[in-house]
């Protein structure tokens, strides 16, 4: 009786340990783009900073460089730390269909998360149809997007899965030539978390810096 009750008390710890693992590792994903591509033969080097708002809670923060391959095809590079030890990741998005006339822009993000907890090592495959749609204001162009998020990790040999839903805008300031922003709210639909992220651009090119939008 004994030592069924250890192997069940191992189980639940074993369980509860990889809940919160996976809990963990859905914390720092994330779109941060509108349907917008940079010029082709151009980059994005950036920052991010996000705040997770359930659970615990908790801090991210990451770099990126985007480059753009064609005028549908860009990708992105993410490295970061906060909720887990380390996390990186690389991402292809594509829009068949650009911004034109009344037609939004539309379509996917798939990415491909690798992140480190400690021992734990956690693999995340994301896939996020996606649409935006560009508006002019008085405060500076407006990209607002939605996304819906699919992934699938797998953690110390257990697979989990997760939905999220996306909602945020790209905002070129004319004050801020240099430079552009993106402000973004994830919601948790299915074990994933909640957060608040802001990113930072700075376009640049191999012929004249940065600077170059």
């Amino acid at each position: 009786m004994m030592i069924y009750m250890k192997l069940t008390f191992l189980t639940l710890t074993a369980f509860s340990q990889i809940f919160f693992i996976s809990k963990a590792s859905a914390a720092y994903l994330s779109i941060g783009e509108s349907g917008e591509l940079i010029p082709q033969g151009t980059y994005q080097l950036g920052a991010a900073p996000q705040l997770v708002t359930n659970g615990d809670g908790g801090f991210n923060i990451a770099a990126f460089l985007d480059a753009a391959w064609t005028d549908s095809l860009s990708s992105r590079f993410v490295l970061g730390s906060g909720e887990v030890d380390f996390y990186v990741s690389g991402s292809a998005k594509f829009i068949p269909f650009p911004d034109f006339a009344r037609q939004p822009a539309m379509g996917l993000k798939l990415s491909l998360w690798y992140a480190r907890e400690g021992s734990t090592h956690i693999n995340t495959l994301q896939a996020a149809p996606m649409l935006s749609k560009k508006y002019q204001s008085e405060y500076g162009e407006l990209i607002p997007y939605a996304a819906y998020g699919l992934s699938q990790s797998s953690v110390s040999g257990d697979s989990d899965s997760g939905q999220q839903f996306f909602i945020g805008t790209d905002w070129k300031n004319p004050s801020f030539k240099n430079a552009n922003f993106t402000f973004e709210w994830a919601s948790s639909l299915q074990d994933s978390t909640s957060s608040i992220s802001f990113f930072a651009s700075f376009p640049f090119d191999d012929k004249k810096g940065f600077g170059s939008r």
